[in-house]
């Protein structure tokens, strides 16, 4: 119990109220910290946690090269939480993903990445429209996208001055080139590379070809489904590549972190491109906290980084099992997936069968999330791509009896199971 510290020597002359006071920090003396932390570090299996929202400065000529971002007279790269850079575990995490989405090319080309996180993939896509929305009077998107996304692109960022237009078909390769060159002066293109909730792969190194055939444009992907597991759009088809993605987006909070626990998103891109977005005073990260994720939350997703590839592996599978039966199950109108593990199927009927397919199932829950180890089943039209109009999730073939499936670890016969009698 921090009661029965010892006082170290060197506090033994400070009067009782302070004492109190270093007690409930277990006597940490920034003075001693690596960091010079304010609040201690934590230890766990994976080494030693900053918590800390505060780093102090070892002297007055140190805070003022640091406020102005001089490097040569000694400026720090952490000394607030919000701006605050190279602190264990974030910066670990951060290595894990670029070192994920570069694959076999890690040891070669990560000096060259950078990431930033950020509280939620939403808050990262956020980000990613406001940091080049000086650059750009257009943001072109693909229309097969998450709800949230969809919102964010079509409906909320046109209220801040940023046009937006959404191509009709993202499958549709003489679409993209008619759109790109319609509006050349966009700078950014955002796809989602496993569309969701109806999975659909898009040809995702064909459209940034088409992308970089326009030198001020630039490509987001959001391979929050896929993972590096199954797409790494950095390296793809090779590195250097006209058709590899200049950004990639994740929400942390679904695959990567995979249980569920905590909330967070990444961009992964270039150095050059990513540091704009760390510039303390001329990125939109710093500035409003956009790009910001605590120690703990970074832990957390650190650990499922480390063991995505074991779970991916036998999620993919389960989804392939679960996608046998239910094109094979006579209630079954249409199976939809792409290769990773999510799927959706259409039931006969409309919404009253859909629903009723949903409220049966008794072994998987009704959830509006995806990643987690376990299965989880979701209404999209009601639910999370209700924000869309009825007219344009039909466009897009998010019909009324549309049921999508994030497929976990469980044994795939109990998954299998509850879904058959719930058709049933």
């Amino acid at each position: 119990m921090e009661k029965d510290l010892p006082i170290p020597e060197k506090f033994q002359h400070l009067r009782p109220q302070t004492i109190d006071v270093l007690r409930k920090r277990n006597f940490h003396d920034p003075h001693d910290d690596q960091f010079r932390a304010i609040a201690p570090p934590i230890r766990t299996d994976l080494g030693y946690r900053y918590d800390s929202i505060a780093f102090a400065f070892k002297d007055v000529a140190e805070g003022a090269a640091t406020f102005r971002g001089d490097k040569d007279a000694g400026a720090r790269d952490f000394f607030y939480s919000r701006v605050g850079r190279n602190l264990p575990p974030i910066e670990e995490l951060r290595s894990e993903l670029i070192a994920l989405e570069l694959g076999e090319h890690a040891s070669i080309l990560k000096a060259h990445y950078d990431a930033v996180l950020t509280p939620s993939g939403m808050s990262a896509i956020f980000l990613l429209c406001l940091q080049f929305k000086g650059k750009m009077r257009t943001i072109i998107a693909s229309p097969r996208l998450y709800g949230g996304s969809y919102q964010l692109i079509k409906q909320k960022l046109p209220d801040l001055g940023i046009k937006t237009v959404m191509t009709k078909d993202p499958l549709d390769l003489k679409e993209w080139k008619r759109v790109l060159k319609k509006h050349s002066d966009a700078g950014l293109v955002f796809i989602e590379d496993d569309a969701n909730p109806k999975p659909v792969k898009l040809p995702t190194q064909e459209i940034a070809r088409l992308v970089h055939q326009h030198k001020n444009m630039l490509l987001a992907v959001d391979t929050t489904i896929g993972t590096p597991y199954l797409r790494q759009p950095h390296i793809e088809p090779v590195p250097h590549h006209e058709s590899n993605a200049d950004f990639t987006v994740h929400s942390l909070s679904k695959n990567i972190g995979g249980h569920s626990e905590d909330l967070g998103g990444a961009i992964v891109g270039r150095r050059e491109l990513m540091d704009r977005f760390n510039d303390k005073d001329l990125g939109w990260s710093p500035p409003t906290g956009i790009g910001v994720m605590s120690g703990k939350t970074a832990e957390y997703f650190l650990r499922g980084a480390r063991s995505l590839n074991k779970r991916m592996t036998v999620k993919v599978e389960n989804a392939r099992y679960v996608v046998s039966f239910l094109r094979s199950h006579p209630r079954v109108k249409a199976v939809y997936h792409s290769g990773s593990d999510l799927l959706a199927f259409e039931v006969e009927g409309g919404i009253a069968e859909a629903a009723k397919v949903v409220e049966a199932l008794t072994f998987i829950p009704i959830a509006p999330h995806l990643g987690d180890i376990r299965t989880m089943a979701i209404h999209p039209a009601s639910t999370t791509h209700s924000p869309m109009p009825p007219k344009d999730r039909l466009k897009h073939g998010i019909t009324d009896n549309l049921i999508r499936i994030s497929i976990g670890m469980e044994h795939p016969e109990d998954i299998v199971d509850d879904l058959r009698q719930a058709l049933d």
